[in-house]
């Protein structure tokens, strides 16, 4: 597998969805950068949106600054060092830390959470 990137502002929105588990990290370069092969993987840039969608295991690195909407989890996520989330459906565990806003739906597996800076909903 390599490691492929695309470009993103601080205005974007990157909303995630995979049928399995998925590693999100935040650092600082205004870039998403993600592995996987073309055929399991879709990225699709739309006004003030970028989609990722996956079948299989995602590992992705987004910006701390942008703001991140997961739609869908088939399995566990873990997820460090991110800004504003919204995370709407985990189909097994969440594991989050040093993390900014946070908004959750549904939870399938057990909710582990150190580090929040900024408000948190369940």
């Amino acid at each position: 597998m390599e490691m492929k990137s695309v470009p993103v502002n601080e205005n974007m929105i990157i909303v995630i969805r995979t049928s399995a588990d998925l590693f999100l990290s935040g650092e600082d370069p205004m870039e998403v950068r993600f592995f996987g092969s073309e055929d399991r993987l879709q990225v699709r840039k739309e006004e003030g949106v970028l989609r990722i969608e996956n079948h299989s295991g995602m590992d992705l690195i987004v910006p701390r600054s942008v703001r991140v909407r997961v739609e869908k989890v088939g399995g566990s996520a873990f997820l460090q060092d991110l800004g504003a989330l919204d995370i709407q459906k985990v189909g097994g565990d969440l594991s989050m830390q040093r993390v900014g806003q946070v908004e959750i739906g549904k939870v399938g597996g057990s909710l582990t959470v150190r580090a929040v800076n900024g408000p948190f909903h369940v």
